[in-house]
């Protein structure tokens, strides 16, 4: 691979452009996500089940609902799918029971559907497909509050029965939140609301998408990456929470062109933000713009130790995406890149380049600019976004949704 001189954010977000087409749901995974929603909602209402006449809906909630979604493993592809199973029981119900009959309901007798494969959580019971897992969260509407807001139910197995709790969220206000925040997301137009089981939004070409939410993602995948080793190794329990990185992305605000300054953009904004609470020594809290009683920051950060190494965390993020901004030869944008993002991919859209770039000087359409000696990314055809709008164009992708 060549070294040349880069312009300063053209060639970078082409091909930050190509790592995020890969870490995309693929076309396949997004047909089995959607069997696997609609095949949990048949097995819950079936005839003679435990929960037939107690399902209202399930809607999708978290990056299933935003179109943020991206494997959540580092090593293989492994998504996570998040859905609300609307319930009509009691709001007071005992969290622990209403989990445990919800994790009887999907477990059922040996030799079932689902047996063996479900796992009951604090919050959810997800069901193991092996290559995606889907978490359904039971809920009860609260009625005389803002739509959709509903109580979510808190009892970890280990956790003494005081210790159990009712929580009050409203994912699918988040959701409804973040849209309107984020106008250019045209493709999350999409009716959500239906009786049942409320399909997921449709699946989303890359080039439909807003930059931010594509930054998002790119942001979601760097924290994968510096966490991942960390829970392996029991240094730390959670994650920062997607929810709370998708507020920040929606309140960020301005338009960029180009995904380098998205996400450098996005990068500076969430280190301000924890930076200011690491210099004070208090503890970041978000809620919810829809519901304010629904609190997002409420079992992260546990800790202003958890809270100030992620603003480290992040002003490392910042000091790499710099780099990458001020221009460097391609050698150090690969390294820097698969630091960040993961060798596999990386290597691959690197790789892709290569070809690319190898076939258009060798065919003389490589151009330049006169003087710079910097490639011509839109007249040598290497230009992979257009820097005139927020929406992209690239290979055909996909997205399960509009965690």
């Amino acid at each position: 691979m060549n070294a040349f001189n880069l312009p300063k954010s053209g060639l970078t977000s082409a091909l930050l452009l190509d790592i995020a087409r890969l870490i995309q749901l693929s076309p396949t995974k997004y047909r089995l996500a959607i069997d696997h929603y609609q095949a949990i909602d048949k097995h819950l209402c079936r005839e003679g089940g435990p929960f037939r006449d107690l399902v209202v809906r399930l809607y999708p909630q978290g990056s299933v609902a935003i179109g943020t979604v991206i494997s959540s493993k580092f090593d293989h592809d492994e998504f996570d799918i998040d859905v609300v199973a609307e319930l009509t029981v009691r709001p007071d119900t005992n969290p622990a029971l209403i989990l445990d009959a919800l994790f009887e309901a999907l477990n059922g007798a040996p030799g079932s559907l689902y047996h063996g494969k479900v796992t009951r959580r604090t919050r959810c019971v997800t069901v193991d497909y092996g290559e995606m897992h889907v978490d359904i969260t039971p809920a009860v509407l609260l009625p005389q509050l803002a739509e959709r807001t509903s109580v979510i139910f808190h009892a970890k197995e280990t956790d003494p029965r005081h210790l159990h709790r009712h929580v009050i969220a409203n994912p699918w206000g988040f959701a409804q939140w973040f849209e309107v925040s984020m106008p250019s997301a045209l493709y999350f137009a999409e009716a959500i609301m239906r009786k049942a089981a409320e399909p997921a939004p449709p699946q989303s070409e890359l080039e439909e998408k807003a930059l931010p939410l594509i930054g998002l993602q790119m942001i979601k995948r760097w924290r994968n990456k510096v966490f991942e080793p960390r829970i392996a190794g029991g240094l730390v329990k959670r994650v920062p929470p997607s929810v709370i990185l998708s507020y920040y992305t929606a309140t960020l605000g301005g338009v960029r062109t180009t995904l380098l300054d998205e996400l450098r953009a996005q990068a500076r904004h969430l280190h301000e933000q924890f930076h200011w609470h690491d210099l004070r020594g208090t503890k970041l809290e978000v809620r919810n713009p829809s519901c304010n009683q629904d609190l997002l920051s409420d079992r992260w950060p546990g800790s202003l130790g958890e809270q100030g190494l992620f603003a480290a965390d992040l002003g490392d993020l910042v000091e790499q995406i710099e780099k990458l901004y001020g221009g460097v030869a391609l050698e150090e944008q690969q390294r820097i890149m698969s630091n960040l993002f993961g060798e596999r991919p990386t290597r691959v859209a690197f790789a892709e380049f290569d070809k690319r770039y190898g076939m258009a000087a060798n065919s003389g359409a490589l151009h330049h600019h006169p003087g710079s000696g910097a490639v011509a990314l839109g007249a040598s055809g290497l230009m992979a976004v257009k820097t005139a709008a927020p929406a992209l164009r690239t290979a055909r992708t996909t997205n399960f949704g509009s965690e």
